[in-house]
């Protein structure tokens, strides 16, 4: 299978981090730019990341690039924290180069980027996070290692008993009030 012509570009985060990216034209919609973050250890040149970069360029334009310490972008990753940084260069990139709407498509680490950015940055028309971690790194899940996790930080009641205390919420000092936000905007 051949994969749409993309465009290399070099973009810089607002801490002088030089990214890698491509714009791959749309061959559907000409307003829609649709962004696409990688999970951990992933690149935008991945034959899979390419594939799913092509099927996305027939509903919009797409910029996809590598988050920082990730293929041939610079620096080291934060595993989340500073990549917010990084899917704004891109979503900029996508605003700047005409793109009037603008979705985020993120998988795995992406996806927590993605929802994170939307949150602080309010910068983006449309979010799909798509296998994201959960926030605090526990579901619950009753597997050994989700078991010993929620046992030993009071969540996990065990077996098919449920939760022996109900989880905290986001706002109020729950699992997402331990995320720092690296930025903010007015």
């Amino acid at each position: 299978m051949s994969f749409a012509a993309n465009f290399p570009v070099m973009l810089r985060t607002d801490d002088g981090v030089r990214i890698d990216a491509a714009h791959t034209p749309s061959r559907g919609r000409g307003d829609l730019g649709i962004v696409v973050a990688h999970g951990f250890t992933g690149s935008w040149r991945d034959r899979t990341a390419r594939r799913i970069v092509h099927v996305l360029s027939g509903f919009g334009g797409v910029v996809a690039f590598d988050f920082r310490g990730h293929g041939h972008s610079g620096g080291e990753t934060t595993v989340g924290d500073l990549e917010v940084l990084d899917l704004d260069a891109a979503v900029r990139h996508a605003r700047i180069i005409g793109y009037s709407c603008v979705a985020v498509v993120g998988f795995s680490m992406g996806a927590a980027v993605a929802v994170r950015h939307a949150a602080l940055y309010r910068g983006v028309d449309a979010v799909a996070a798509v296998s994201g971690p959960p926030p605090g790194g526990t579901t619950g899940a009753p597997s050994p290692c989700g078991r010993c996790t929620g046992r030993s930080s009071g969540l996990w009641a065990g077996g098919r008993r449920g939760w022996s205390s109900a989880p905290g919420s986001p706002g109020a000092g729950g699992t997402l009030s331990r995320w720092r936000p690296t930025r903010r905007r007015g």
